[in-house]
């Protein structure tokens, strides 16, 4: 392992953008110990869940990374697109609208709530929340 947790957790975060998954499993499992309390940990876990179509454990894991640092941003994102592609528009809705708390002007964000909103049916709240973005492209 490297130097440190942290350190290991970056470069598995780094395996897992570059689709090396089973290499950032590896060294997630190998910092489970050590790195226990370390939201970066779950965000990698159960974006590696996810991309095994385990929508299940990946909520089960970005919750845990919410808990333990609860202004990840991206992980609330994340936690929100899992429970759209579950269904779960509900939960999905809250995650995105914390996210949205945490960085009011994200387009990625919003896109992901919007999304979330025309998938349940919703399109004019939809297109609401993106308007003022296609606004500003004028």
């Amino acid at each position: 392992m490297g130097a440190s947790p942290g350190s290991d957790l970056h470069q598995a975060y780094r395996l897992l953008r570059a689709g090396r998954f089973s290499e950032a499993r590896a060294i997630c499992e190998a910092s489970m110990k050590a790195s226990r309390k370390n939201p970066l940990l779950y965000a990698i876990l159960g974006e590696l869940a996810e991309t095994n179509g385990q929508l299940d454990e990946a909520a089960r894991h970005y919750q845990k990374s919410i808990k333990l640092d609860p202004k990840q941003f991206m992980t609330h994102i994340a936690l929100g697109q899992t429970r759209t592609y579950q269904g779960r528009y509900p939960e999905a809705i809250t995650s995105l609208k914390r996210a949205l708390r945490l960085k009011s002007n994200s387009p990625h964000a919003v896109a992901a709530l919007a999304d979330t909103y025309d998938k349940q049916g919703r399109p004019e709240e939809a297109e609401a929340l993106i308007q003022p973005f296609l606004d500003r492209d004028e």
